[in-house]
This record gives C-alpha cells, structure tokens and sequence, in this order.
C-alpha cells in the first residue's frame, strides 16, 4: 500500500519472473514480514525458502535492520 508505482511495476515484474521460474506463491496477510513468513513456511511444510537482499548501506540497515539477517537468525 505504500508502494509508489515504480515499486509496485518491480514488485509485479519479480512476482511475473518467479511464476515463470516455477516458484509458489502466496500473499500472507500478517503483522511483520517473519511472522507472516515463518507461519506461512511451517503450514506449509516448506524444505526450502529463497530470498533475495538488496543491497544497502550499513546505516540503512543498522537503523532499519533487514528482513533477510533477522530470518536467517
């Protein structure tokens, strides 16, 4: 929702590649991103979980944190 359009085009484009590469995929409706994640992977019995980081800068992320450090802790 607080996506502008570009974000939304690259989001719809990365969502488009991964069908085509044969991914599943899901919309999780939850309160933080691991929380949704982690129910969604033990529902669904998951043995593998892809995901990708940009990159960013080491200030970015130590005051936002990032998704992909916390779900591999």
């Amino acid at each position: 929702a607080t996506l502008g359009e570009v974000g939304r085009k690259r989001v719809a484009a990365a969502m488009k590649l991964a069908a085509v590469l044969g991914a599943s995929l899901s919309t999780v409706p939850a309160r933080t991103v691991i929380e949704g994640l982690c129910a969604h992977v033990t529902e669904t019995r998951a043995t593998a979980v892809v995901i990708g980081k940009s990159r960013r800068s080491w200030w970015f992320e130590r005051r936002h944190g990032s998704v992909v450090d916390q779900l591999v802790r």
